[in-house]
Order: C-alpha cells, then sequence, then structure tokens
C-alpha cells in the first residue's frame, strides 16, 4: 500500500528512549527513537502545509535535525497550502458577527463600530484597529510586540486588540499594557470563537509576526474577513500574503522579512498610511477578499499526489 505523510510542524517530532523500541529500524536519531523521522523514511511522499515551509525545514534553523533526510526527498517532499472552511467562515452569512456583508467597506465599518463597543474602546471609525487572535507563546513573535507596543500607543492614532491566552507571563504583560492605555487597547485574554469572528469582522489590520508558522490558519480568515494581514515572511504566511503594492493595485496585505521589531513597525506605519488612503485601502481589502481560501485548491494538488504514487506501483 502505499503511503503519503504529512508534516504540520516539525518541532514536535516524538522522541523516545532507544531502549523502548530497539527493534524499529529507520527510526534511529541521535541514540533515540525518532517517530516523525520513521513516517518520512517510509513513506512514499511526503508533504507538509505550505512551500516556503517545505523549503526552511531543509535548513538547519528550521530543520531540527531532519533537514539533511528531508533535503534527500527531493520531488517525494512537496509544501501544500491548508484551506479553510469558506461554508462556516463566511461574512455573508455569519450569525455571529453584528453585520453581514460580501465586500462593502461601509458594512465593514458597522462592524468595527460595534467590536470597539464590545471592547470598551472608544468608537474610532476613523482610527485603524490593529488585532491579534493568537495563542499567548514565543513563536508568535510577540517578543517583537512587547517591544514596540508602548511606542505605538503613544505615538500612533491606532487602537489594538489581542484576543487569546497562553504563557502566563505575556498574558499578564498583555492585561497591564491594556491598563496602561485603556482609550487605545483591549485585552482579552481568554478564547470565544464568537469574539474571535466579530474581531475578524471588525477589525482593520490584523498582526502576525510569527518566528516561524508552518501554514496558519488566522491570516486566511482574516483575509475571507476582509482584515488586511500585517505578517513575517515565514511559511505559510509567505505563501498566502503579498505585500501591496501601490503601482500596480496588487496585493493584499503587509509584509516585513526579518524577525526584527524595528521592521514590523515600519510595516506597521507603513499601513497605517495607507489606511488613511481610502482609494488604496478599498483596493487592498478588496485583493484581500477576493481570493479563494478553500481547500478546493489544496484538494487538487493532493489528489495529484496520490494518483502519481498509484501509477507509479503499477509500472
Amino acid at each position: 500500500m502505499k503511503t503519503v505523510f504529512t508534516i504540520h510542524n516539525l518541532l514536535y517530532q516524538g522522541v523516545f528512549p532507544h531502549d523502548l523500541f530497539s527493534d524499529l529500524h529507520g527510526a534511529e536519531y541521535y541514540g533515540n527513537v525518532n517517530f516523525l523521522k520513521a513516517g518520512v523514511v517510509f513513506a512514499d511522499h511526503v508533504t507538509t502545509v505550505s512551500p516556503t515551509y517545505a523549503k526552511e525545514v531543509q535548513t538547519s534553523y528550521y530543520g531540527y535535525g531532519l533537514d539533511g533526510l528531508l533535503s534527500s526527498l527531493g520531488d517525494r517532499f512537496t509544501g501544500i497550502v491548508n484551506g479553510i472552511d469558506t461554508k462556516s467562515y463566511n461574512p455573508a452569512a455569519d450569525n455571529k458577527i453584528a453585520v453581514k456583508y460580501r465586500t462593502s467597506l461601509s458594512k465593514k465599518i458597522e462592524n468595527k463600530i460595534e467590536l470597539q463597543k464590545e471592547l470598551g474602546l472608544p468608537v474610532r471609525p476613523d482610527a485603524p484597529l490593529m488585532v491579534m487572535v493568537t495563542r499567548l507563546v514565543d513563536s508568535k513573535g510577540l517578543d517583537l510586540v512587547c517591544r514596540v507596543l508602548d511606542e505605538l500607543l503613544y505615538y500612533d492614532d491606532i487602537q489594538f486588540a489581542v484576543l487569546g491566552t497562553g504563557d502566563p507571563a505575556y498574558e499578564h504583560w498583555f492585561r497591564e499594557a491594556a491598563n496602561r492605555y485603556p482609550l487605545k487597547m483591549s485585552a482579552q485574554i481568554t478564547f470565544n470563537d464568537g469574539l474571535s469572528r466579530r474581531f475578524y469582522a471588525g477589525s482593520d489590520l490584523f498582526l502576525m509576526p510569527s518566528r516561524f508558522e508552518p501554514c496558519g490558519i488566522s491570516q486566511l480568515l482574516a483575509l475571507r474577513y476582509g482584515s488586511v494581514p500585517l505578517v513575517r515572511e515565514t511559511g505559510g504566511l509567505n505563501d498566502t500574503v503579498q505585500a501591496y503594492n501601490e503601482f500596480s493595485g496588487e496585493g493584499n496585505g503587509f509584509s516585513f522579512t526579518s524577525f526584527n521589531a524595528h521592521d514590523m513597525m515600519n510595516t506597521i506605519r507603513r499601513a497605517e498610511a495607507f489606511y488613511r488612503q481610502p482609494e488604496h485601502w478599498k483596493k487592498i481589502v478588496k485583493n484581500a477578499m477576493s481570493g479563494d481560501y478553500s481547500w478546493n485548491v489544496s484538494a487538487e494538488e493532493y489528489m495529484g499526489i496520490y494518483r502519481r504514487i498509484t501509477l507509479e506501483s503499477v509500472k
């Protein structure tokens, strides 16, 4: 039987002492047993969840000891971006948001106003509202946010809200930041599906400065709801968010390359500048909402792999 093995996050490999599974061939890993490695070794084809992540894990920085093995696979290793359930996540039919909409910016502004009220922020349709819906952990780039948030909220005419739980140190930091800037920031240290949807529907910018991100789903949901993603160019973020070009009118978001707080801040301010140019902002939101983020394209790519390895078995 032919097998396809899919890697989501290479950080989690299932490593155990060798003496527990001493007769398991092909899984040796620096004196231990590695079940993820075994999956790679014995599969006919290996996939991961984005083309960029597939390239990244073939380097020592992202490969966690398996970069050499993955590099040796050649065309038997493929990155395919995940999709989202576009029926469930549909702003035109979502009963958990304040106002349903398709591509109408006026309806999106109504959602923004209701979200500002719900979060206890001043109702400011003119001020960009940037949000994060995230696990509060290091890999999500929160250390970059912590370095610049005081400067951003003190000097810039912007509102910021975060929704999520995780590391208690980050939970405490964001609560304290919200206390320092009650007119500009809200910290919702919880998780609630309905509130997350209202974050997507009511926000202008969606911040995702991840240290690494195999694929990422949140940026796809943000695009679907017209919340413009601002991301670091890593993994699936690099494959799904294209930086806006004001000359060609192409692009569905904003991005920065280096894992650097200064670069992130400059990109936020670039996004703020375009927010205050309605002709550009409408174009960016339209570009974001017009993409196909369903599983259709991904499913076709998987089917192509299944067909190929099946045909190889009958040759």
